[in-house]
């Protein structure tokens, strides 16, 4: 009987260990070789990239799409969305990177008992590909990716083009899901598979904190414009005023880091706000053991794989209710949700986190549960797996 073969198409896949690109896809095509599925992953490269190697026991294919590497800029970094905005260089490669997408969908997807496309740009150049090797495809949607598609007339057709023809479609949120539908798509095909954490994850390992003390915030994630770490900052000088002791850590890389450390020097800010850049995945877990409240200040998100990881570190969150966060988080239940642009609300949420341990630990252990309730990678592939050969037979 033939092993049936998945290959995953992405934009965005761990370059190194502990890094954090595309790290819930890698994480998803690890767990889904447990399964009864082969899965080889097909991502751009990039400089000083191998153009294969195995990890995990997945098979990874990264494929050419400027020479030298050197200017194979458009993808990793800040995302290729970014890329374009702030890089000339990422401009020139866009027509070579869809180009050279295409040719390794025919050239690698041919054999496959069904192709899974991650993002909707990378799903519309897998369904073209699928009018010439005849293999069903799945296209899953993060969310920044629809928010972005769906503002221009253009990008709504797109989105329609794409998702009737595919196979299926894997919304990482119900909220995504339900804007999917909106845009004419049979709710029928529109599947909710959310992201997780890995079973044996380190964040998982992490002691429950315990401090009653605790005045240490953490945020992670990129620095840009739809984080509004600004927000938080500003929210920080409120809360300073009834809790001096508080300090935050701000871990992540961007394009808005200069400005917004100007900013924190215009607040009086820049002896309690720590910017530590980038870390490796492997850091990551230490960052959390230190801190006591999580906050992700968001106008816009998808399904947050760092929320996810904060609550499997047993950590109180604040965060604000955008997307697929209230899915996750249930106000007053495992954790505190404030509306977007909004930094007052921000500051209160983290006052009263900070002025009542009890409830702060509370959370903690409520975020835990629903971790290990609802998000392991090892249901959440066994899903996507079914729904793979549902797909797959279904043509």
């Amino acid at each position: 009987m033939r092993v049936p073969q998945v290959m995953i198409l992405t934009s965005s896949y761990p370059r190194y260990a502990g890094d954090y690109a595309g790290i819930f896809v890698a994480s998803l095509a690890s767990a889904l070789q447990r399964t009864n599925f082969k899965v080889v992953v097909v991502a751009p490269h990039g400089p000083s990239l191998a153009a294969h190697e195995t990890t995990d026991g997945v098979a990874i294919i990264r494929y050419r799409y400027a020479w030298p590497s050197t200017m194979e800029r458009l993808a990793y970094g800040g995302g290729i969305l970014p890329n374009l905005m702030s890089s000339w260089a990422a401009r020139l490669a866009l027509l070579p990177y869809v180009v050279a997408t295409l040719f390794a969908c025919l050239r690698y997807g041919r054999n496959q008992t069904v192709i899974h496309a991650h993002w909707l740009h990378n799903g519309t150049l897998a369904v073209l590909c699928k009018y010439f090797i005849h293999r069903p495809v799945v296209v899953t949607v993060h969310g920044p990716d629809l928010s972005t598609l769906s503002r221009f007339r253009v990008g709504r057709w797109m989105i329609r083009w794409t998702c009737r023809r595919a196979a299926g479609v894997i919304a990482v949120s119900e909220s995504i899901r339900q804007k999917i539908i909106v845009l004419g798509i049979d709710a029928d095909k529109v599947r909710h598979i959310p992201n997780g954490v890995p079973d044996e994850d380190e964040f998982l390992a992490i002691p429950l904190n315990q401090r009653a003390d605790g005045h240490r915030l953490l945020y992670v994630g990129r620095l840009v414009p739809q984080k509004t770490v600004g927000n938080l900052l500003i929210s920080l000088r409120t809360v300073l005023k009834e809790e001096p002791a508080t300090t935050l850590t701000i871990v992540g890389e961007g394009p808005l880091r200069v400005e917004l450390e100007a900013m924190t020097k215009q607040l009086g800010l820049e002896k309690i706000v720590n910017f530590v850049g980038a870390q490796s995945r492997r850091r990551i877990p230490g960052w959390f053991r230190q801190a006591d409240i999580f906050v992700l200040p968001s106008r816009v998100e998808g399904f947050p794989i760092v929320i996810l990881e904060a609550m499997a570190a047993g950590r109180a969150i604040v965060a604000t209710a955008t997307e697929g966060v209230p899915e996750i988080i249930q106000d007053g239940q495992n954790g505190r949700l404030v509306p977007t642009d909004d930094p007052a609300a921000l500051a209160d949420a983290i006052l009263s986190l900070l002025r009542y341990p009890h409830e702060r630990q509370r959370f903690a252990v409520a975020a835990r549960s629903t971790i290990s309730k609802r998000y392991r990678w090892s249901t959440i592939a066994s899903t996507t797996a079914q729904y793979y050969v549902e797909c797959a037979t279904a043509r």
